[in-house]
């Protein structure tokens, strides 16, 4: 029951933390494949 008091009050905190983790993830992604658009580009 402890536990899951714990969980029910960091859940703003805990979902605080999933968003900034996927939004990270995203930033990534995108300038991971905009990085290789480039490098197409300057091959070509």
């Amino acid at each position: 029951m402890s536990v899951f008091k714990i969980l029910y009050l960091n859940n703003v905190e805990f979902m605080r933390m999933v968003f900034v983790v996927m939004a990270l993830a995203l930033t990534v992604v995108f300038f991971s494949s905009y990085s290789m658009r480039k490098i197409e580009k300057m091959a070509q």
